[in-house]
């Protein structure tokens, strides 16, 4: 039988600093986002093109059941491939879609 998710996730990132009623800034607030997921390498070298046009180069591609969940550029990413196998990197770009969400590593 076939898993449609077999691997998990977690996504770990600060939400932006604020000023508090003193005017003092206050640090972020850590935020974690964990899931079921599939993580595909990227075996044919392709890149993203990001928002200034420059080529992005990532390492998984990762497919996520849908989620409304907005992860920030750059945020830590831990992938569990099996009991053994982890990988560790950060988010290079993030797509919502209508029927799943996707992750690039």
């Amino acid at each position: 039988m076939v898993v449609q998710y077999p691997h998990s996730i977690s996504v770990t990132w600060k939400t932006q600093p604020t000023k508090d009623a003193n005017g003092d800034w206050v640090e972020g607030i850590p935020q974690v986002f964990t899931s079921a997921c599939r993580a595909e390498t990227n075996g044919e070298g392709k890149t993203l093109t990001g928002v200034d046009g420059r080529a992005i180069n990532f390492s998984f591609a990762v497919y996520l059941p849908k989620t409304e969940q907005v992860i920030p550029y750059g945020a830590s990413v831990e992938i569990s491939l099996s009991a053994s196998q982890v990988v560790r990197g950060e988010v290079k770009n993030q797509q919502n879609g209508q029927l799943n969400s996707r992750l690039w590593v």
